[in-house]
Parts: structure tokens; C-alpha cells; sequence
């Protein structure tokens, strides 16, 4: 009987599906599966999670204090460039619903995609609430406990979250709930740990499960890794690199070299007085003037030799391009440099474009799924029947409201303004990255080009000079001037 109830358990076990909960124990833990985040990586003492992630990114970890401004250009300037998804669907109807979400979520994408990046997951997961109507609810991937995949067609279909809420009950008084909550295709449940809060299953208008967006995922994953995550020990290293830069230079402050034939005649001419103490006082920043007797005595300063820190500048320099080539992201994403000769620059300029290109594309799918079950929501919640094929393009201009269209000008201005004042990129260049980026814009010719920004800087320029010198300045060299 015994035997018989565990062949039936095991059937069961098939039918329902399986649970990925990490592989075989190791002694000691090094790294388990990526589909529960209660495992990370240890080896070497920084472990990759969440927490230490978005430390880095502020500058608030110790220990990392000064790899943290690597961090930010590459993602902000990745991010600006990818600009929007823009959803396309053959049906006016439906269309028109896409370009209001879109519309209403416009903020919603950078931050998505660089949670996505620097933390390696980010979910989002469709639904209708009262006061905002359809809202994308961000779920942290470290309250992800469990993903249950069917055996059969390998997709996940059970998503367990498990979260402590910290709820104020009255002034100074907080109550920590435990909510856990199971996600199907069809119902939502919720548990509370406290009574007063009624568990509850209701229906999943929209149909979907919560939506991982995640970077760089192997083959069947379903978590992403962080940019920075197989790189986290060579910040460490250029960050203790740097710190030991920074203390050489604080200590190595200029010193003073005083040759006397009678510290106390010496003392007495500089300071009024014999008392040899009076040395400790002596502070070279702040004397204006300094008596010595010719040819007898002298003043000499010691400053840091030019080679104290250059092995450590050369180790900075080596561990960053390190860095660059761990990440993945092309080098003039890093910062305003111009190194290299003409050809290398174009051909990073290329992998800048076909890094981007593929950060769009693995997101694809997952937008794809995100649209649809908001378009499953709004059906509900407006009584409207949608068409569920939908299509992800970028950038598509035409296809949005002015101020998204703004807002995507305004983010690819941010991500090369930098680089074209630094001489990083030429006009060439930023014509063909923005063709690239933005194939419907429709901005002609190279030469059309040029002259549009040619324009563009002659009014920049009127704009931000006074009309009225402008005045006195022809007028005294003989012109006329406008009076408009």
C-alpha cells in the first residue's frame, strides 16, 4: 500500500508539472539555479543579488564606493537609445488602445529597462485598478519564490511571490504582513499571515502571468543576469586600485625643508619667539613670508614624485578595459572617449548599434505578452473587443502622441550630446546611429542633414545672445541692423 502511494503521488507530481528548485547541494554553496533567488553567488564574498546591485549603482556599498561611477553611463546612455516599444496591430481599434497604453506608460520603460539590465530581472504583471484603472505592478524578482514549468512544453505555468509588507496601523505603530500570493493563467490567490486581512482568490483578467524581462538569459532560463554581475570582483579591484590613488595623494602633501644655522635665531626673525615648540606652528600653506639669512639658511619643498601613482594608474587603466570587455558594452558607451584611430571608432560605433539592437530584441517577446494582457484588461474594464495579434517595433514615430515622440527625441539627445561635444562621434555617425535607431524618422540625406544642424546652431546661437549687443556690434562696425 505503501509503495502504491507513492507510484500515485509521483503521477500527480507528472501531471501538475515540475518545480525548478535548484540543482544538487554543493559543499560549500557556490551558485544555484537561477529560478529561485534565495541562492546567489557567494564565491569570492560579493554576492551578486539585488541589494548589492543597486548599492553599487548609488555609490553606497562599501567597499565600492569608487567603481560606482562606471556604472552609470553605460546604462543610462543603452537606455536612452533603445527609446520605447511601440506596439502595431492591424485592426484601427485595437491600435488605438495600444497607442494609449503606450501613452500612458512612457515613464514606465526606462526605469523597466534598467532595473532589467542592472539587476538581470525585471516583472511586470497586468492589471485593473479602481482609482488608476490599468497599471503594470512592478514585482521585485527577489519576492519571486517559486516558477513551475509543464514538463511537456517547457513554459512556465504557476508563479509563486512571497512578500513582507510593512503597514502603519497607527503614529510610530508599523505591522509587518506576510503576503503570499499564486499567480495561474486564470486566478490569482492571496494568503495573509494576519486574520484581519481575508485571503482571497479573484480572476486574471488579464490572462497572463506576471512578465519577466530578463537580460542575457541562457538557453530554457527564465532569470536574466546583471551587466555588472560577472564583473562585480574587478570593480572591487579598481575601486581598491583608485582608493589606494586617492590616499597617496591626501598623504603626500607638500613638506618643508627649512635649513637654519640657529633655530632660534630662525624662530625668533619668523615666529617672535626662541621657543623651539614653535616649529609644531609653523603651517606652510599660510605663511606669506619666510626670513632666512643669506647664505646661511634656506627653504626647500618636497611635493609626491610624478611616478608615485603610475603603476596604479597603469593597473586602472588595464582593469577598466577589463571591465569593458567583461560587460559586453562597447567603450564609447562609457564615458566621453575618443581613443583609438578612425576605422576602430566605426567599427565600435557598430557594436554600440547591434548591442542595442539586441537588448531591444530579447525584449520583444516580452512586450509582446505585456500588451496583450493589457489589452485583455482594458477589454473587461471597456467593455471592448481587441485583436490579440500585436507586433513590437521601436521608435515608430508615427505611431505616437507628440510628447512621447518628444520624449524619445529628448532621450537620444541626452545619449550623444556628451559624445559629440567630446569629439567621440562625427556627424557621419550620428546621422547613420540615428537612421539606425529611428528608421522612420525621415530625415533625408547626410547633406540634408548637415544643413538642417547648420540651421539648428545658427538659432541656437541668436537664441542665446542679446539682441541689443548684437545691435551695438553692427552698428560700430558699420551695418544695419533689424530692429525685429
Amino acid at each position: 500500500m505503501a509503495w502504491f502511494s507513492g507510484r500515485l503521488n509521483d503521477l500527480f507530481a507528472r501531471m501538475r508539472g515540475f518545480s525548478w528548485r535548484g540543482g544538487a547541494k554543493q559543499d560549500p554553496p557556490a551558485k544555484g539555479s537561477n529560478v529561485r533567488p534565495g541562492d546567489v553567488d557567494m564565491t569570492g564574498g560579493l554576492p551578486s543579488n539585488s541589494e548589492l546591485l543597486k548599492a553599487l549603482c548609488e555609490g553606497t556599498y562599501k567597499g565600492l564606493e569608487f567603481a560606482a561611477p562606471l556604472t552609470l553611463p553605460p546604462l543610462a546612455t543603452i537606455v536612452a537609445l533603445m527609446g520605447i516599444p511601440v506596439p502595431k496591430s492591424d485592426d484601427p481599434r485595437t491600435q488605438e488602445a495600444l497607442d494609449g497604453i503606450t501613452a500612458q506608460m512612457k515613464t514606465k520603460f526606462g526605469k523597466l529597462h534598467r532595473r532589467s539590465l542592472l539587476h538581470g530581472t525585471a516583472w511586470r504583471f497586468p492589471r485593473y485598478d479602481r482609482e488608476y484603472g490599468l497599471v503594470w505592478e512592478e514585482i521585485p524578482d527577489v519576492i519571486v519564490t517559486d516558477i513551475i514549468v509543464d514538463i511537456t512544453s517547457n513554459r512556465v505555468k504557476e508563479i509563486y511571490t512571497s512578500e513582507q509588507i510593512s503597514i502603519r496601523k497607527k503614529v510610530a505603530v508599523n505591522e509587518t504582513v506576510q503576503r503570499d500570493r499564486h499567480f495561474t493563467p486564470d486566478r490569482v490567490a492571496v494568503k495573509y499571515n494576519i486574520g484581519r486581512y481575508p485571503d482571497y482568490t479573484a480572476r486574471n483578467v488579464a490572462g497572463v502571468l506576471p512578465v519577466p524581462f530578463a537580460n542575457e538569459t541562457d538557453e530554457s532560463e527564465i532569470r536574466g543576469q546583471s551587466l555588472f554581475g560577472r564583473v562585480l570582483h574587478d570593480l572591487k579591484d579598481y575601486h581598491d586600485t583608485d582608493y589606494r590613488v586617492s590616499t597617496i595623494l591626501a598623504k603626500f602633501t607638500p613638506k618643508m625643508i627649512q635649513t637654519v644655522s640657529e633655530p632660534g635665531d630662525w624662530l625668533n626673525n619668523n615666529k617672535g619667539t626662541r621657543d623651539l615648540a614653535a616649529f609644531k606652528t609653523v603651517n606652510i600653506f599660510e605663511t606669506d613670508l619666510i626670513v632666512n639669512v643669506k647664505d646661511k639658511e634656506s627653504t626647500d619643498f618636497v611635493f609626491a614624485p610624478s611616478d608615485a601613482t603610475a603603476a596604479h594608474e597603469n593597473a586602472l587603466r588595464r582593469k577598466f578595459l577589463k571591465i569593458v570587455e567583461g560587460t559586453g558594452i562597447p567603450e564609447i558607451f562609457w564615458g566621453p572617449l575618443a581613443t583609438g584611430n578612425h576605422a576602430t571608432t566605426e567599427e565600435q560605433w557598430q557594436q554600440a548599434i547591434n548591442r542595442v539592437e539586441e537588448i531591444r530584441l530579447q525584449y520583444a517577446e516580452a512586450y509582446r505578452t505585456l500588451y496583450r494582457g493589457s489589452l485583455n484588461v482594458l477589454q473587461v474594464a471597456n467593455a471592448e473587443t481587441y485583436a490579440g495579434d500585436v507586433e513590437i517595433t521601436w521608435n515608430r514615430l508615427s505611431s505616437v502622441s507628440e510628447n512621447t515622440r518628444a520624449d524619445i527625441l529628448r532621450g537620444f539627445g541626452t545619449a550623444v550630446s556628451s559624445m559629440m561635444n567630446s569629439g567621440t562621434m562625427t556627424l557621419r555617425q550620428l546621422y547613420t546611429l540615428w537612421n539606425q535607431m529611428n528608421p522612420e524618422s525621415g530625415i533625408g540625406t547626410l547633406e540634408e542633414f548637415k544643413a538642417e544642424l547648420k540651421e539648428c546652431a545658427t538659432y541656437m546661437h541668436f537664441v542665446k545672445d542679446d539682441p541689443l549687443m548684437e545691435a551695438d556690434r553692427l552698428n560700430a562696425e558699420g551695418g544695419e541692423s533689424d530692429d525685429e
